[in-house]
């Protein structure tokens, strides 16, 4: 095994800290907290929702409906986005990593080494290539702008408590006790 196959680094500590997704049902084999925080490390690995998804044993599919029930502003979709932007990061720097250091293959004669020959990925460059290309237009991906939002929105919402104070809600009237008042 060379240094390129080395792992990425493990996510940081306060990405897995999430409000899990509240279960409607218990389902064997379903999306449990335990399976939430694995499914968000795997994603800081990869970045990549279908791998992640797959290597806690479910779909891509299931997983963007755990996102869109959890909602826009839950603490598993921040957790989501900033999973992509960690592992997008370390893929990035493997890459330029990898372009700057490309792979050794030796060259045999006769079952012998006789010298090393430099090969580059070119799909490691275009890739490379792709990513700069957007960011020399500013083109934002849909995670970042995600994460500013939620910031963005977090930041309110601590204002509001601050000013306001903690949010008290008042307990729901009974049915029963709705239906009394009605007819008195």
């Amino acid at each position: 095994m060379s240094r390129h196959d080395d792992l990425p680094p493990p996510p940081p500590r306060d990405l897995l800290t999430f409000t899990p997704v509240p279960q409607t049902r218990h389902i064997t084999g379903g999306w449990s907290a335990e399976v939430q925080r694995a499914f968000v490390a795997a994603l800081a690995r990869c970045a990549v929702v279908a791998m992640a998804a797959r290597s806690v044993g479910m779909t891509p599919r299931s997983a963007y409906q755990l996102r869109r029930r959890a909602g826009e502003h839950s603490g598993f979709a921040y957790a989501w986005d900033r999973a992509i932007e960690h592992g997008a990061t370390a893929a990035h720097a493997r890459v330029l990593d990898r372009l700057a250091d490309p792979d050794q293959i030796p060259i045999m004669w006769r079952g012998t080494v006789v010298g090393w020959r430099k090969k580059n990925d070119d799909r490691l460059l275009l890739g490379a290539l792709r990513v700069l290309w957007a960011e020399r237009r500013n083109m934002v991906p849909a995670h970042r702008e995600r994460i500013a939002r939620a910031e963005i929105y977090r930041q309110q919402c601590a204002e509001a408590e601050a000013r306001l104070g903690p949010v008290v809600w008042p307990d729901p009237v009974e049915p029963a006790a709705r239906k009394s008042r009605r007819r008195t």
